[in-house]
């Protein structure tokens, strides 16, 4: 599994349904689980983004059809990154070919 930050920002009219926002997260993390996903956190944030999510899925287009498919209402933006561990920093390191 892939390890993904997400970083979400309510929109306009999503801030009008501040209310409803934590049903509408544990929806988000079920179908995250229902792709195959795995939530790790979820945090509100009081800062630059209304929330941060950790979770795992199996591969890039199941991470990017997720991100899409909580962004297709309109009502949050969600930036998203491939984070590493540690070890599989290592390997990436490591196939790395430099000449000397």
């Amino acid at each position: 599994m892939e390890t993904y930050l997400m970083f979400g920002k309510m929109t306009t009219e999503g801030t009008k349904f501040i209310k409803e926002w934590p049903e509408s997260i544990k929806r988000a993390i079920a179908l995250n689980e229902e792709m195959g996903g795995k939530p790790i956190a979820f945090y509100s944030c009081s800062s630059m983004y209304d929330f941060i999510a950790i979770g795992e899925a199996p591969n890039a287009e199941v991470a990017e059809a997720f991100r899409r498919l909580i962004e297709a209402d309109g009502l949050v933006r969600v930036q998203m990154i491939r984070v590493f561990t540690l070890e599989e920093f290592e390997g990436l390191i490591e196939a790395i070919e430099i000449e000397a």
